[in-house]
């Protein structure tokens, strides 16, 4: 689906999986549909990805920010997905229980990784295509994987 029309119409017909491509790129837009999630829904899951596009290093949308800081006591999930970790609030990097990191190149990225990780950022300039770093708040370790299956 493609508006916020017909992200209502489907929560109206309680379809379970919706994925939303908006026409609407703004972040106005995304603000509002993350105000209906806030809002209206739990036990729900909201993945966005280049999530990089809807906020910055110092500003976040209101909604964005609530479901990122507060959701998951509501029963909302969030996943942000970017290739710029050095452009994405520090709200969403702080309130992760996960990250997961690829090849890193840039300097500002890896910087923004090592305010959270620490030195084994420094790692990410030299690891192998596909491979990935690990850390969990969980268990507060970093962990280096190799790829599932190599393509």
């Amino acid at each position: 689906m493609h508006t916020k029309k017909e992200f209502l119409i489907s929560l109206k017909r309680g379809y379970s999986q919706i994925v939303i491509q908006p026409n609407d790129l703004s972040k106005e837009n995304f603000n509002e549909i993350c105000q209906i999630i806030f809002q209206k829904l739990t036990n729900i899951m909201l993945i966005v990805d280049e999530v990089h596009k809807f906020c910055t290093k110092s500003s976040i949308p209101y909604y964005l920010n609530a479901i990122v800081t507060v959701g998951a006591s509501l029963g909302i999930g969030f996943m942000g997905i970017s290739q710029r970790c050095a452009n994405v609030h520090n709200d969403i990097l702080a309130s992760s229980e996960y990250i997961i990191s690829f090849y890193q190149f840039l300097d500002n990225d890896i910087n923004k990784l090592k305010e959270f990780l620490g030195t084994e950022a420094e790692k990410l300039k030299d690891i192998e295509y596909y491979y990935f770093l690990m850390f969990s708040i969980f268990d507060k370790k970093i962990k280096f994987y190799k790829p599932i299956k190599k393509i």
